[in-house]
C-alpha cells in the first residue's frame, strides 16, 4: 500500500518518507520525535486509521532529521522549528504536491494558537522563536495551498468537522 522509503533533501540532510498511492488530496502526517515512517504505516493498531485516511487521499509519513530513517543530526544540535517546517516542504516538493492537508500531532495544538501574535505558554522557552516558528508554518500552509489544518487538541474545531459517516453523505 505504501511506497518504499524515499528521501527528500532538506539542505544537507535527507528526509525519509513513504507515501500511499495518489488520491484527490495529499494528507501529511507530521510526526513527533519518536516515530519511524518505515514502521508506522504498517502497525496493526493503526490499520483502520490508515485505511480511512488513504480512502481520502495520498497519505504521507515522514521522519524528521535525526529520527527514524532520516539522516542523523549532530548531538545537541536538533533542527529548529524552521528546519522542521522545511522538511515538510522538501517532502511535498519531492512528491510534486500542489496542496495538502497537514495532520500535526505536536506542532500547533489548537487553532487559536495558529497565529503570528501567538502568546507563549509557561512551557515555552522563547516567545520570539515560537512566533518565528509559527510564522514559518503559516507560510508553509499558504505556499503549499493547504486548505485544512486539523488541530488535535482543539475541541471546538473537532466539533465543527464532518466525520464519518456524515462526511461521506
Amino acid at each position: 500500500m505504501f511506497s518504499e522509503t524515499r528521501y527528500a533533501r532538506n539542505g544537507d540532510l535527507r528526509v525519509a518518507y513513504r507515501a500511499s498511492r495518489e488520491g484527490p488530496r495529499d494528507i501529511v502526517f507530521i510526526p513527533n520525535w519518536f516515530t519511524c515512517c518505515e514502521i508506522l504505516p504498517d502497525l496493526p493498531s493503526l490499520q483502520g486509521w490508515v485505511q480511512a485516511m488513504t480512502s481520502l487521499g495520498r497519505l504521507i509519513f515522514f521522519d524528521q532529521p535525526g529520527t527514524g530513517a532520516s539522516d542523523p543530526v549532530t548531538p545537541g544540535a536538533l533542527p529548529t522549528m524552521e528546519q522542521w517546517a522545511d522538511s515538510i516542504t522538501a517532502v511535498l516538493d519531492d512528491l510534486g504536491s500542489r496542496e495538502a492537508v497537514l495532520l500535526a500531532i505536536d506542532a500547533v495544538v489548537m487553532q487559536r494558537t495558529f497565529t503570528v501574535d501567538r502568546k507563549a505558554w509557561p512551557t515555552d522557552d522563547n516567545e520570539q522563536q515560537l512566533r518565528a516558528s509559527t510564522r514559518k508554518l503559516l507560510d508553509l500552509a499558504e505556499r503549499e495551498q493547504i486548505k485544512l489544518v486539523v488541530f488535535h487538541h482543539d475541541g471546538r474545531q473537532w466539533q465543527s468537522l464532518k466525520k464519518s459517516p456524515e462526511y461521506y453523505e
